[in-house]
């Protein structure tokens, strides 16, 4: 009996586990790896999402023309606010970011 019961099992055909082509789920714990050395420096956070200009020339046009926009309309922003806040008797500093 023993002997029909492992018959039974072998003969049983089995799902594929992963489809050709995919590979396994990688387990989270893993992640990214380090770099080897970075030779004693510290890694740099990187703020803000990285813009790059358009290569043509009519959609470099169109770029600086809405970053000129963008200036125009904070500048605005910024006066108003500025001017609301002495007008409550408030000081009201705009600190710059200095160049490094």
């Amino acid at each position: 009996l023993p002997a029909v019961i492992v018959f039974l099992f072998d003969v049983m055909p089995q799902k594929h586990l992963y489809k050709a082509g995919k590979k396994p789920p990688r387990s989270k714990a893993k992640g990214k790896t380090k770099p080897p050395s970075r030779h004693g420096k510290i890694a740099k956070t990187k703020k803000g999402k990285l813009v790059k200009p358009p290569k043509s020339k009519a959609l470099q046009d169109k770029y600086k023309q809405d970053l000129e926009t963008t200036r125009v309309i904070n500048a605005f922003n910024e006066k108003g606010v500025l001017t609301k806040a002495s007008s409550q008797g408030d000081k009201l500093r705009v600190l710059k970011q200095p160049k490094v």
